[in-house]
C-alpha cells in the first residue's frame, strides 16, 4: 500500500531487529512521479548522489542521528544505521538532498527537503514502507 506523503507522517518497513535489540531497518523509495531521480554519472566513476538523512526529533534523541543512506538508481534506500542493525525507533524528520555534483553541487530539491522544514516526518517503526513523492510534497505536476 503506497501512502501519501502529503500527510506529515510516513511510514517505514520494519525488516527486523538484526543484532540489538529495538533497532529498526529503515526501506522505502524517494522518487518524483513514478520515476527515480537521476543523477549523472561521469566516466571518472564521480557523479550526482541522492541522499536521505534521519534526523531525530525528540527529546533524549538527538545524539540519535542524523542516520544517512545513499538512494540507489532505482529509488529505493535502506537504511541500516551506523552499526548495521537499523535505527532507534522514535520520530524523525527526513532531509531529501539531490545533487548532480556530490558533494559541491546545487540540491535540485532547492532545499524544500531541508533537515529543518522537510514536510517529511514519520515515526519509526511502522508496518509499512517508505514512499516519497517529491513531486506531491512540492506540488509539482
Amino acid at each position: 500500500m503506497k501512502i501519501n506523503t502529503l500527510v506529515l507522517l510516513g511510514c517505514v518497513s520494519l525488516a527486523g531487529c538484526s543484532g540489538s535489540e529495538g533497532m529498526v531497518e529503515v526501506k522505502g523509495k524517494v522518487h518524483k512521479s513514478g520515476q527515480p531521480l537521476v543523477v549523472p554519472i561521469m566516466p571518472n566513476g564521480t557523479g550526482g548522489r541522492v541522499m536521505v538523512l534521519f534526523h531525530a526529533m525528540e527529546q533524549g534523541q538527538k545524539d540519535w542521528g542524523p542516520h544517512g543512506a545513499i538512494v540507489k538508481p532505482d529509488g529505493t534506500f535502506a537504511l541500516s544505521g551506523p552499526k548495521g542493525n537499523g535505527i532507534p525507533p522514535g520520530k524523525y524528520r527526513v532531509e531529501i538532498t539531490w545533487q548532480d555534483q556530490f558533494p559541491m553541487g546545487d540540491d535540485k530539491l532547492e532545499g524544500k527537503f531541508g533537515k529543518e522544514n522537510s514536510p517529511v516526518v514519520l515515526e519509526v517503526p511502522s508496518p509499512e514502507e517508505i514512499d516519497i513523492d517529491v513531486a506531491r510534497v512540492t506540488g509539482e505536476r
